[in-house]
């Protein structure tokens, strides 16, 4: 997996960054709803815009981080997030988070959502999670 970047945390920088990221991207070609590989969902929930989509991604992140952060304080596993394009399509990105080991090794988990841009302000979004 090849990544535009990465942070640490879903602070106002990440996520400054990551509007910016949004509006940079082009708008896909189609408008296709079929989920993207590697993802249960059949069909992405909603078409949101922008700020709509950065309000609910910053509010699972840092749920997310919180979590993650209680549960591998003392461990060996560390965690960030990583941001990176899907090569395959066009107006496709993907904010994932990414789990390491501490000591080494290899063998990265990653888990997360593809957001498609539809529109000049109209994203698609599926996650990894059934809600």
């Amino acid at each position: 997996m090849r990544w535009l970047y990465r942070f640490d945390r879903p602070d106002a920088a990440a996520m400054g960054r990551l509007s910016e990221t949004l509006e940079e991207i082009p708008v896909a070609a189609h408008d296709d709803r079929r989920a993207p590989k590697g993802f249960r969902r059949k069909q992405a929930k909603a078409e949101l815009s922008r700020q709509n989509f950065l309000r609910r991604l910053q509010a699972s992140l840092e749920a997310d981080y919180a979590e993650n952060a209680s549960e591998y304080a003392t461990s060996n596993i560390g965690f960030d997030y990583v941001v990176s394009l899907d090569a395959a399509y066009a107006g496709n990105v993907s904010v994932m988070t990414r789990l390491f080991s501490r000591a080494g090794g290899s063998g990265d988990i990653y888990y997360g959502c593809q957001i498609r841009r539809i529109a000049d302000d109209g994203y698609l979004l599926w996650g990894d999670e059934d809600e």
